[in-house]
């Protein structure tokens, strides 16, 4: 988004940049682009497969079918909260299934949240809200000993514009998400082209920029991604990073599994001993790891499986010999 300074109700579309003509037009003749928002291309993969698995997260476990009826009861109680297509939100949720199920209830709603990850903080925020006039700021009270809900009360005094808090929690100000889910299932149909979310810059050179993703381009990112890496419904992938990042959210990510019909199963926590086992028990057929990671994971693993040969032991989340 631009520096200028924005009106008092902001129109994201006005400030967002769009592809030059000729260029949206040879992506859609290629079809590189297609006909589908977010929210369409769950309703359809639940209407294809309902009774496959669409998520995993520990003893929980939804249907494509079961996915998409949450999500349109969720977008249903966002309408019923006041926020309408356009609005701007904030979402700084850890990884599990609430996660997924908001995101797509916003897709649905048409409102457009900013995917802060769970290590920012109020210098970060305060520059979303301002930046976005952000309408509501999604949160769990406290997660890896940093308390969010004192974080959400300081930034709803300092920024006019936000006024709904929603916690995962009912123990924290504001609403808790639990309630939001209305009766009936609510779509707002936004357009493909519309911008579908706001992504975060590395922030390396200060204040992380935002960078507005449109449905028919971000959608065709994850779903190539998820082609490239030969990913269909029988493909299982384990969400590690935090999944508001860009690489586990659409590269090929939860995103694109969801578009390949396959499983989403998601980690709490990246540590190896836990991911093992979910790697062992859900089947897992795909991941993503940042270097560091991978090389932590690789040398645990050359430990458990000369540990188990050396001693016959079998140690939690073990690979076999």
């Amino acid at each position: 988004m631009d520096r200028q300074p924005i009106s008092e109700q902001l129109d994201v579309e006005l400030h967002c940049p769009y592809w030059p003509e000729t260029f949206a037009q040879d992506y859609l003749r290629l079809g590189y682009w297609g006909n589908h928002t977010f929210a369409s291309m769950l309703a359809t993969q639940a209407s294809q497969r309902p009774t496959h698995t669409a998520l995993v997260d520990g003893e929980l476990r939804l249907s494509y079918a079961e996915l998409d009826r949450r999500v349109g009861l969720l977008a249903d109680g966002l309408k019923n909260k006041g926020l309408v297509p356009g609005d701007v939100v904030i979402v700084q949720l850890p990884n599990q299934a609430a996660f997924v199920e908001l995101s797509f209830a916003l897709f649905r709603a048409g409102v457009i949240p900013v995917f802060a990850l769970p290590a920012h903080r109020e210098h970060e925020l305060l520059q979303f809200c301002r930046r976005t006039e952000a309408k509501a700021y999604f949160h769990v009270p406290r997660h890896a000993g940093f308390d969010y809900a004192e974080l959400a009360d300081s930034l709803q005094r300092q920024v006019p514009s936000l006024t709904h808090l929603v916690a995962l929690e009912e123990n924290a100000p504001g609403d808790a998400l639990q309630w939001l889910y209305g009766t009936a299932a609510y779509a707002a149909a936004p357009v493909v082209s519309a911008v579908a979310c706001f992504q975060l810059s590395g922030g390396t050179t200060g204040t992380p920029k935002l960078i507005p993703r449109r449905h028919h381009e971000y959608l065709y990112n994850a779903r190539a991604s998820a082609e490239r890496c030969r990913m269909d419904e029988h493909s299982r992938y384990l969400a590690v990073l935090p999944m508001a990042h860009n690489f586990p959210m659409s590269s090929p990510g939860f995103l694109g599994t969801l578009c390949s019909g396959g499983t989403l199963v998601i980690a709490r926590q990246p540590s190896p001993v836990e991911c093992f086992e979910i790697i062992r028990r859900e089947s897992i057929t795909h991941t993503a790891l940042v270097p560091t990671l991978a090389l932590l994971w690789m040398e645990l693993e050359h430990f458990l499986k000369t540990r188990i040969r050396h001693t016959g032991v079998a140690l939690p989340g073990h690979f076999g010999p």
